[in-house]
C-alpha cells in the first residue's frame, strides 16, 4: 500500500498554522487586556478626587430629607400642643363675665401704676426744688451772717471810739451824758471801759440810773460766765 505523504504534510501545515493562529490571538487578547487596564489607571491618576465621593452626598441628602421630615413633625406636634386662643362664642356666660372681669381689673391696675409713676415724678420735681430752695436759703444764710459780721464790726469800732472818747472826759461831763443816753449804748460802752476810769463816772451819776447799770451789768456777766460753761437751760 502506497502512502500519501503530501496530504500529511498539508494537515500538518494546517494544524501548525491553526495553532500559531490561536497564539497570537490569545497573545493580542492579553496585550489589549493589559493595555486597557493601563489606560483606565492612567486616566484614574489624571482625575482629581472628587472633595465628596458620590455615596456620601446620597447619605447626606437622605439625612438632610429625613432631618427636614423630623422638622416638620416636631412643628406639627408644637402647633398641635400649642395652648389655642379661646374664641369668645365658646364661653359660657360665666367664663365672659369673668373675663370681663379680669380685663376691667388689669385696666384699673394699669392706671393706678401710672398713677404712681406720675407721683413719683411729681415727687422728684418736689424735692430738686427744695433741694434748690434749702441750697438758696444756705447761701442767703451765709450772706446775712456776713452783713451782721460787718456791722458788728462796725458797731463795735463805733464803740471803742466812744469808750476813748469818754474815758478821756473828766467824770462829771461824762457822768451828765450817761444819765441821758440809751441804756443799751450805755452798757456797751461801760463793759468795755476800763474798771478805773468807768468807777468815777458811775460815783458821779444818778444813783438809781448808777444802780441799774451795775445790776445789768452783773446779770450780764451771769449769763455770759454760764454760756461759756454750758450751763444755759
Amino acid at each position: 500500500m502506497r502512502i500519501r505523504i503530501l496530504p500529511i504534510i498539508v494537515g500538518a501545515a494546517c494544524i501548525s498554522l491553526t495553532l500559531k493562529t490561536i497564539d497570537v490571538l490569545v497573545h493580542q487578547s492579553i496585550s489589549g487586556a493589559a493595555f486597557s487596564g493601563a489606560l483606565v489607571s492612567s486616566l484614574r491618576a489624571e482625575t482629581p478626587p472628587s472633595d465628596t465621593p458620590a455615596p456620601a452626598a446620597e447619605k447626606k441628602d437622605e439625612k438632610d430629607l429625613k432631618n427636614g421630615k423630623e422638622k416638620k413633625e416636631g412643628e406639627a406636634t408644637d402647633n398641635a400642643t400649642a395652648p389655642q386662643p379661646i374664641k369668645p362664642e365658646s364661653m359660657t356666660a360665666v367664663e365672659r363675665e369673668l373675663l370681663q372681669s379680669l380685663t376691667k381689673r388689669r385696666e384699673e391696675l394699669r392706671e393706678w401704676e401710672r398713677t404712681i409713676s406720675l407721683r413719683e415724678n411729681v415727687l422728684k420735681i418736689s424735692e430738686q426744688k427744695i433741694g434748690e430752695q434749702t441750697q438758696e436759703l444756705e447761701t442767703l444764710r451765709q450772706k446775712v451772717e456776713e452783713l451782721l459780721k460787718e456791722y458788728k464790726g462796725k458797731e463795735d469800732d463805733k464803740i471803742r471810739s466812744l469808750v476813748k472818747i469818754y474815758e478821756n472826759m473828766k467824770p462829771k461831763e461824762a457822768a451828765v451824758i450817761f444819765d441821758e443816753i440809751n441804756m443799751d449804748i450805755l452798757l456797751q460802752i461801760i463793759g468795755q471801759m476800763k474798771e478805773k476810769n468807768a468807777a468815777p463816772i458811775l460815783a458821779k451819776m444818778n444813783p438809781d440810773r448808777a444802780r441799774a447799770i451795775t445790776e445789768e451789768l452783773a446779770h450780764r456777766k451771769e449769763i455770759l460766765s454760764k454760756a461759756q460753761k454750758g450751763k444755759l437751760p
